[in-house]
């Protein structure tokens, strides 16, 4: 397995990783909301394009086996960086692949001063969970929501 950055020509691979877990993530959640096409391309050029976000990409052979979506942030008290979505093709998982994908974004982050990195996690997300204490992460905040 190899991770790197994605380029414009990754695409159509994300695109069809992305809707599968769109998919997923509607499921969880309970909702019907759709994602297009053309939405997908919006949020991809944005990742790849600009300088405070970053797109990595773990592919084994050929194929996309997971992504890893993060923002750099900088204000006048932090640099830190952000992982904004994770996601691991579900035959892929529990074979290391979240945490190269984290490994490498931390290392990349490292590189521009960062000293903190936060993400989260759904509750029931009990892999994920594991994953991230092992890595050394920890609870900082709860983030709560209600639906209406």
């Amino acid at each position: 397995m190899k991770i790197r950055k994605a380029k414009k020509e990754d695409f159509k691979e994300y695109h069809e990783i992305r809707k599968e877990d769109w998919d997923e993530y509607l499921k969880q959640q309970g909702s019907k909301r759709k994602i297009t096409s053309n939405q997908i391309r919006k949020e991809f050029n944005k990742f790849v394009t600009t300088k405070n976000h970053l797109m990595l990409l773990c592919k084994k052979d050929k194929e996309v086996t997971g992504y890893l979506i993060g923002t750099f942030i900088k204000n006048p008290y932090d640099k830190l960086g952000y992982v904004d979505n994770l996601y691991v093709r579900k035959e892929f998982r529990r074979r290391g692949v979240a945490g190269k994908l984290l490994k490498e974004f931390i290392r990349i982050m490292k590189t521009k001063g960062v000293d903190k990195i936060q993400l989260g996690a759904g509750k029931e997300n009990r892999g994920a969970l594991k994953l991230y204490k092992k890595l050394g992460f920890e609870i900082k905040f709860y983030e709560m929501q209600k639906q209406i």
